[in-house]
């Protein structure tokens, strides 16, 4: 990782953990490409979705 996805990831991340939207796991950071000058910061949510209600009333799909 560059000194400039790097410098990013970090100061993303400090902002998230001080509000104690997220915590501290052993898991590589994930950027997204420059938008607007700056790097995005992408989540995992895999287990969120699996504990999270299904739709009793799913849209039919198109295909």
């Amino acid at each position: 990782m560059g000194d400039e996805k790097r410098k990013a990831a970090k100061e993303e991340t400090k902002k998230l953990l001080v509000a104690h939207f997220i915590q501290e796991v052993c898991y590589p950071n994930w950027l997204a490409n420059v938008f607007n000058g700056r790097w995005r910061m992408r989540m995992d949510y895999t287990d969120l979705n699996k504990a999270y209600l299904k739709d009793l009333y799913p849209l039919p799909s198109i295909d």
